[in-house]
């Protein structure tokens, strides 16, 4: 997916989400890109950072973000730069989704492949 940040707050891809609250809570992974380049990882609860980093990613600029699940393995990467890869069996299936933290940003290109990540289509 590409996403363009306007201002300031974040966009993310979630996948694996098994249950969401009204609250914005979900069960499952959120892989967040803020607008100063920050990037995270979050599991299912509220404040659950899993991991984090920085990258050269900037608000006004059109950036790649992939979030990538095989078996255990969770890969992401912003402009096809891997930022993160770890073994995590807490969510092995759920709905897969993209938005931001109520900020706004424009989305193109978001791409579901199941056959690419390992998932056979029913």
């Amino acid at each position: 997916m590409h996403a363009l940040l306007e201002q300031q707050g974040y966009v993310m891809l979630v996948g694996r989400v098994s249950h969401a609250d009204c609250d914005g809570t979900l069960s499952g992974y959120q892989f967040r890109l803020y607008d100063d380049g920050r990037w995270e990882l979050h599991d299912a609860v509220k404040d659950g950072l899993i991991a984090g980093g920085e990258s050269r990613a900037v608000r006004g600029e059109w950036h790649r973000l992939e979030l990538e699940f095989q078996d255990e393995r969770i890969t992401g990467r912003i402009d096809g730069t891997q930022v993160f890869e770890f073994q995590d069996a807490r969510h092995g299936a759920g709905m897969a989704g993209f938005g931001t933290g109520w900020n706004t940003a424009e989305f193109d290109d978001l791409m579901l492949d199941p056959v690419a990540s390992g998932v056979p289509v029913m």
